[in-house]
């Protein structure tokens, strides 16, 4: 029996060791962090944040890996940086969040977990362009309506003057522009 606990002993320190630590991680994980966002890898984007990679790396354009999973549309790795603390309200270059580029690129389901992690809803890029300006644009009327459902502000204005409205109407987004006018917006 004894020989039997040795043996466990041995291999449950062999797999121990094989996992790295926190001082083992390279000073470019987060760099890989990121790579592994844009791709959609999310068990390695899992491994190195578990492991102490930090969520909230900027690449060399100023970019979080938040930013990069919400464009492509990788909802896990979103959901997995939110959790491991990356910064809801973190902005690229042109001030876009991930939020601005999750409404812009149509994913509605990141959208949602994005507000739902405390995202502000009416947030706007340096051209003062919001969340809802840019999924009116674009045609995305589902999330034209979950933010019309979860109070985003109608009022606001681009720095040119434009309201959600405008950039769908622009845009010969006729649907959008019908579920604006019906939340009340003229």
């Amino acid at each position: 029996m004894r020989a039997f606990f040795a043996a466990c002993a041995v291999g449950v320190m062999a797999l121990l060791v094989s996992f790295p630590t926190r001082a083992q991680i390279d000073p470019f994980s987060a760099y890989r962090v990121i790579d592994y966002a844009k791709v959609g890898d999310a068990a390695n984007v899992r491994r190195l944040l578990t492991f102490g990679a930090n969520p909230n790396q900027l690449d060399g354009d100023g970019v979080s890996a938040l930013i990069y999973a919400a464009i492509a549309g990788h909802g896990e790795v979103v959901s997995l940086l939110l959790e491991h603390g990356a910064g809801r309200g973190s902005k690229d270059e042109l001030g876009n969040t991930a939020l601005i580029w999750a409404a812009d690129r149509g994913h509605r389901a990141i959208v949602e977990t994005l507000i739902d992690a405390g995202a502000d809803t009416d947030a706007g890029d340096r051209q003062g362009v919001t969340v809802l300006m840019k999924a009116a644009r674009n045609g995305h009327a589902r999330i034209v309506e979950l933010l019309i459902e979860r109070g985003v502000d109608l009022e606001l204005r681009d720095y040119t003057g434009l309201s959600a409205l405008d950039w769908a109407e622009r845009n010969r987004q006729r649907r959008v522009a019908e579920v604006l006018r019906k939340a009340g917006m003229q």
